[in-house]
């Protein structure tokens, strides 16, 4: 189960890291925080972004973007009802355009 929420959030990580071509050192960075209240799981890249305009759809099946050739654009929002339903849980993006994402996963204790 954990599987289904963590690899398409750390594949899209390195796909957007790796992809644009303007970001000299390529980096994801993935951290861990465990408290009282629970799990905070932070996976992080230096890529473009995501665009303004998808921000707040990056959750929804079949949005991918540019990469609808590498797949049906499902594995966000299978992590997403993972989270939510399965675990009770909480995730959310942050991005900047030119600036990277980090997908925030908080999953109580």
């Amino acid at each position: 189960m954990l599987q289904q929420i963590f690899q398409p959030v750390i594949e899209n990580a390195f796909y957007h890291a790796f992809a644009d071509n303007s970001v000299q050192s390529p980096c994801v960075i993935i951290s861990a925080q465990a408290s009282k209240l629970g799990y905070t799981i932070k996976v992080t890249d230096n890529g473009g972004g995501i665009p303004h305009e998808i921000k707040d759809k990056v959750f929804d099946p079949f949005v991918v973007g540019n990469r609808t050739q590498k797949g049906l654009g499902l594995g966000l929002s299978v992590a997403l009802a993972i989270v939510t339903q399965y675990f009770n849980g909480v995730i959310e993006c942050e991005t900047e355009s030119n600036s990277g994402t980090c997908i925030i996963i908080k999953l109580p204790s």
